[in-house]
C-alpha cells in the first residue's frame, strides 16, 4: 500500500511547506492533479490559457509525459524534487517484486546539476515530517521507508550513454532536468555511437517508468526532443502535455529575479529573452555583436592611436598568426569601467612570405606595448614557446588566455557585454568594424556555443577582434581601482598631421624632461628623448604599467 492519496498541490504546501505562486498552482493542478483547464474559473482559467494555450480538456494519453519550458529561476528544480518525493510516498508498489529497487529519478546533463537536485530534495524532506522516514543518505540521493515498510529511493544522476543509469530498477517518476541541454542527435539514437543522447534516455526509461515523465528546461535554440514535444503539443496536446512560463510569471513576487531579468535585457538581450522569457530565438548562427551597437561604439572624430587617461588600467592582447592568418595586437584602457581601444596593429602574411615570430613580436608588438606601458600581453597557446622566447629577454611577460571553448566564450561575452552596455569605445577603423560585425555565435546541442569568425576576402579571420577581446579581458579586473604612484614609459611624439603620419601629442601629459632611470631601456628606443629605429621621436609620459 501507499500513503493515503493526497493531491500534489496539497502535498507540496501542507507536507513540504512550499509556497506556490498562482502560476505554479495552476500548472500543477492541471499537469499533476488531473484538473481539466475548463474546470478552472476566473484568473485561474486565464492563467491556464497562458501556460497551456487554448486547451479545455487533456487526452489521457497526453498526461503521462509532461513537457515544461520554464524561465531561469522559476523554481523548476525545487518543484521537480518535490514531485520525486511525492512519487516516493504515493506510488503503488504492489506489483514490485521483493528485493527490487524502486526509485524516483532526476536525470540532469551534468553531475553538478544533478547534485543540486539531491541537495534541494534532501532539504525539503529535512524540513518536513518525512525526515523520520529517512533510512539512508548516499552520494546520489537518499532512501525513505514508507508506512507500508517499503524502502524507496531518491536518485539524481548525470546523463549517460544509452540511458544506462536508468536501467535495472523500477522508476516511480523520471524527471529530466534542463532537458534541452542534453545532447540530441537522431542519427546516433539507439545505436552504438559515442553520444549521450536525450532520445536514448527517454526511450530507456519508458518501459520501466510506473509514473510520469517530466521534461523541464529553459529553452535552448537547437534541435532536441523537448523542443519537438513542446512544438507538437503546446495548445493541442496529443502525446504530451506542454506548458510554458516565463520567470516573472512563475515567481511574480521575487523582486531580485525581476531586477536580474531587467539588467540582463540591457546587457545581453538575446540571452535574457531566452533565459528569462522563454523565447528560443533563431536556430543556427547569429551575429554575436549587434551591428548597431558596434556602430555606436565608434568614436568618429578620434585618432587611430591615443594615450590612456591618467590612472587607467591597461590590458594588452595579441593573436599570433604566421602563415595563413594575420597577427594582431590591441591595447585597451579601463578607467572606472569605461574601456577604450587605444591602439591596434595587424600584420598580414603573404602567400610567398609568411611571418616570423621575431619580426612580429620584436618589431611590431613590442613598440605598441612600449607606447602604452604594457609589461605583459595575453595570447592563446598557438606559438606560445616562440612568443615566450622573444618576450622574456625584453623583460616582458606572456599571460595565457583562458583555454578551450569555455575560455573563448568567456572572453568574447565579456567584450560583448562591454560593447552592448556602451562601455567600450573604438576608433573609426573600417576593418575592425567589419570583423566585429562578422563574428557569429551558434548554439550547440548539449548547451555549448561555438563562436567563430568567417574568412572573408579583405577582412581577414577576425584577428584584430581576437586581440581586442583578450585585451578587454585582461583589463577587466582593474575597473574602478585607485592607482598608486605612476611610472614612466615612452610614446612617440606625433609631430605631423595624422593623415600623413602623426599628430603632436607632446603636450598631453606634461612630462618631465627625462624619464626615471628605472625605465627599461627596451621600452625607450633611442634613449630618454631620442629616435626609435624607425626614426620616430620618443618622449616619456606619465602612465600606468600593465599587470606583470
Amino acid at each position: 500500500m501507499s500513503l493515503a492519496p493526497l493531491p500534489f498541490v496539497r502535498f507540496a504546501t501542507d507536507e513540504l511547506h512550499l509556497q506556490l505562486s498562482p502560476a505554479w498552482r495552476v500548472l500543477l493542478l492541471v499537469a499533476v492533479d488531473g484538473v481539466e483547464p475548463c474546470q478552472l474559473e476566473g484568473d485561474e482559467r486565464e492563467m491556464a490559457r497562458k501556460l497551456f494555450g487554448d486547451v479545455d480538456t487533456i487526452p489521457e494519453e497526453a498526461r503521462r509525459t509532461i513537457c515544461w519550458r520554464l524561465g531561469r529561476g522559476s523554481g523548476k528544480t525545487t518543484i521537480g524534487a518535490a514531485l520525486a518525493i511525492y512519487a516516493m510516498c504515493t506510488s503503488d508498489l504492489s506489483s514490485v517484486g521483493p528485493g527490487m529497487l524502486s526509485a524516483a529519478v532526476i536525470e540532469a546533463p551534468t553531475k553538478p546539476t544533478a547534485r543540486i537536485s539531491i541537495s534541494v530534495g534532501r532539504e525539503l524532506v529535512r524540513g518536513s515530517k518525512l525526515e523520520r522516514c529517512v533510512v539512508e543518505d548516499v552520494a546520489d540521493g537518499f532512501a525513505m521507508q514508507r508506512p507500508d515498510g517499503r524502502v524507496v529511493h531518491f536518485m539524481a544522476v548525470a546523463a549517460s550513454r544509452g540511458g544506462a543509469t536508468l536501467r535495472g530498477f523500477d522508476i516511480l517518476i523520471c524527471i529530466l532536468d534542463e532537458s534541452e541541454f542534453f545532447a540530441s542527435n537522431e542519427d546516433v539514437a539507439s545505436a552504438d555511437g559515442y553520444a549521450v543522447n536525450d532520445r536514448d534516455i527517454y526511450a530507456a526509461q519508458r518501459p520501466r517508468n510506473r509514473g510520469l515523465t517530466v521534461l523541464e528546461s529553459t529553452p535552448w535554440p537547437t534541435q532536441n526532443l523537448t523542443d519537438e514535444l513542446f512544438s507538437k503539443n503546446f495548445g493541442r496536446p496529443v502525446d504530451a502535455l506542454a506548458a510554458i512560463g516565463d520567470s516573472i510569471t512563475m515567481r511574480p513576487d521575487d523582486w531580485r529575479l525581476e531586477r536580474d531579468a531587467k539588467a540582463a535585457l540591457e546587457t545581453d538581450p538575446d540571452n535574457a529573452r531566452r533565459e528569462f522569457f522563454c523565447e528560443t530565438g533563431v536556430r543556427g548562427g547569429s551575429r554575436l555583436f549587434d551591428p548597431a551597437m558596434v556602430d555606436a561604439a565608434v568614436v568618429l572624430a578620434r585618432a587611430l592611436i591615443i594615450t590612456a587617461p591618467y590612472g587607467a588600467a591597461i590590458g594588452c592582447g595579441g593573436d599570433l598568426g604566421l602563415e595563413r592568418d594575420s597577427s594582431a595586437i590591441a591595447v585597451v584602457s579601463n578607467l572606472s569601467g569605461a574601456h577604450e581601444l587605444l591602439e591596434s596593429d595587424e600584420i598580414r602574411p603573404t602567400k610567398d612570405a609568411p611571418l616570423t615570430p621575431g619580426y612580429v613580436i620584436k618589431d611590431r608588438f613590442v613598440p605598441v606595448m612600449a607606447r602604452h606601458g604594457a609589461r605583459s600581453i595575453v595570447m592563446d597557446l598557438h606559438y606560445r614557446q616562440s612568443a615566450v622566447e622573444h618576450l622574456s629577454p625584453l623583460g616582458l611577460r606572456l599571460i595565457d588566455a583562458p583555454t578551450g571553448a569555455q575560455g573563448k566564450y568567456d572572453t568574447y561575452m565579456n567584450a560583448r557585454g562591454l560593447l552592448h552596455s556602451g562601455k567600450l569605445k573604438i576608433p573609426p577603423s573600417a576593418r575592425l568594424v567589419a570583423q566585429l560585425k562578422a563574428v557569429t555565435s551558434t548554439p550547440l546541442p548539449g548547451g555549448g556555443t561555438r563562436i567563430s569568425s568567417p574568412r572573408r576576402a579583405g577582412q581577414g579571420h577576425g584577428d584584430i577582434v581576437s586581440a581586442l577581446v583578450l585585451a578587454c579581458f585582461e583589463a577587466r579586473d582593474s575597473a574602478g581601482q585607485t592607482l598608486g604612484p605612476s611610472r614612466f614609459t615612452a610614446i612617440p611624439i606625433r609631430s605631423t598631421p595624422f593623415g600623413g603620419g602623426f599628430q603632436d601629442w607632446g603636450a598631453l601629459s606634461g612630462p618631465p624632461s627625462q624619464a626615471p632611470s628605472s625605465t627599461p631601456a627596451h621600452l625607450m628606443p633611442g634613449g630618454p628623448r631620442g629616435n626609435s629605429p624607425q626614426g620616430i621621436p620618443w618622449t616619456p609620459i606619465r602612465t600606468r604599467w600593465g599587470r606583470s
